[in-house]
């Protein structure tokens, strides 16, 4: 009877042990099942507690913490970078991270060991609807994008420089194309929604990069450009005259262009109209300008020596205004035949801008003008200009002059425009027209 008491008492033990060990086994079961669809105990994301919440309900919590797109930019005055953040949020309310893939990889066979320990995680997924149109808003205070943090790079580039054709060094730069920056944005969010990537984008290298100055093709323009500006042009102007151009003078009539030699218009134009000046014989015996400039085009950019013949313009002179600086006085001619004079009003270069010397013709008429300069404001009743644009130097109407002629030169000179009385100048004004020749000498 002892015996099957003890044994009685085994199976009790054996009961109770296989009941606890059932109980645990559905406490665990019921925690492993649950924990399928929850997160673990001690739980928290981006720093945000989702302990024993589901996907939706642990979005719904993350919703206070705005997802943040960090933008890795090139620092304009170092090596080194930054990084700016930008919120997501602004682009629509709808933004927010996606806990779901992170659910579905915690480790749910040891969720009762999570009771005893935190466990942190990061969210790399966020989901939602915005406008893309609304990404220039969002990138629009990027430090790369402010006008005082960009710097163009420069590539390497040819530099004349005391005669010499050399290679200027590239300049790096800070600079990136805005649309550039939009399209890699959108390329990191849809990355970042899509769990591809993390919340990081680098701009650094799509930054504009300058040419470098070990391009071959630089150091083979670096030769043509010195032979160009090496050589001599020479100019028989007639059976009499001949001079040459050469050296710094020869220079300044060029400059580089995208590492290209080409000719500089404004300084050609005015080397021109000198040369015309000095050589010119009258108003009707002249240098064709046009021709000249052509063929002194094509000599300038050529590698060899040049030699330029002079092109003449012989013309029977119709009309003629003729003034003379020492006398203060402007004749009118035509067909050689003295029609008026009159007193005038010239520049004087040792007070104001003298007025030009040589051969010339209306190119401008104008009536009720407004004359304007850095200290003056006149009108005038006529106006014909005699400069290539006509509109610098001309004859014109002086209402504040009293006197014209003698000495009032000297001491109230023009800003070298020609000054005259009213009525002479209206008397001109019907005789002359367009192309008029002008001469003015001292």
């Amino acid at each position: 009877m002892k015996k099957l008491k003890l044994n009685r008492k085994t199976q009790i033990r054996v009961i109770i042990a296989l009941a606890v060990i059932l109980l645990f086994s559905l406490i665990y079961l019921a925690g492993f099942l649950y924990y399928g669809s929850h997160f673990l105990p001690n739980t928290f994301i981006n720093e945000v507690n989702v302990s024993n919440s589901n996907a939706l309900n642990a979005d719904e919590k993350l919703k206070e913490v705005s997802p943040y797109l960090n933008v890795v930019e090139k620092n304009r005055d170092s090596s080194d970078v930054l990084i700016e953040k930008l919120d997501l949020r602004t682009l629509s309310d709808e933004i927010s991270y996606d806990s779901s893939d992170l659910l579905k990889a915690q480790d749910r066979l040891s969720w009762f060991a999570s009771a005893f320990s935190q466990k942190r995680m990061i969210c790399s997924r966020i989901k939602g609807n915005y406008d893309q149109n609304k990404i220039s808003d969002l990138i629009k205070n990027l430090y790369c994008l402010q006008s005082d943090n960009i710097v163009k790079p420069q590539d390497a580039s040819i530099v004349i420089e005391n005669g010499k054709a050399i290679l200027k060094d590239a300049v790096e730069g800070s600079y990136i194309k805005e649309e550039n920056v939009i399209e890699l944005i959108k390329k990191g969010i849809a990355s970042y929604m899509n769990g591809e990537s993390d919340e990081t984008v680098d701009l650094t290298s799509f930054y504009e990069i300058p040419a470098s100055k070990d391009d071959p093709a630089l150091m083979s323009r670096i030769e043509s450009v010195q032979k160009a500006i090496d050589k001599n042009i020479h100019f028989n102007i007639d059976p009499y005259h001949e001079t040459d151009l050469k050296g710094s003078e020869l220079i300044s009539l060029l400059k580089i262009s995208d590492n290209d030699l080409v000719i500089n218009e404004d300084a050609l134009s005015e080397y021109i109209a000198s040369f015309c000046r000095q050589y010119n014989v009258s108003g009707s015996e002249y240098i064709e300008k046009s021709s000249l400039k052509t063929v002194l085009e094509k000599a300038l950019l050529s590698k060899e020596d040049e030699t330029v013949n002079i092109n003449w313009i012989i013309e029977e002179t119709d009309a003629l205004i003729e003034v003379s600086i020492s006398k203060q006085t402007l004749y009118y001619y035509e067909n050689d035949t003295l029609i008026f004079s009159s007193p005038v009003v010239t520049g004087n270069g040792n007070i104001t801008d003298a007025t030009p010397t040589g051969y010339f013709s209306v190119t401008k008429m104008k009536q009720d003008s407004t004359l304007i300069g850095k200290d003056y404001e006149e009108h005038v009743d006529f106006w014909i200009g005699f400069d290539e644009t006509g509109r610098i130097y001309g004859f014109h109407d002086a209402s504040w002059r009293n006197e014209f002629g003698g000495d009032i030169w000297l001491s109230d000179p023009s800003r070298g425009c020609v000054n005259m009385p009213r009525e002479k100048i209206a008397q001109l004004w019907d005789y002359v027209d367009i192309g008029t020749k002008v001469y003015i000498h001292d």
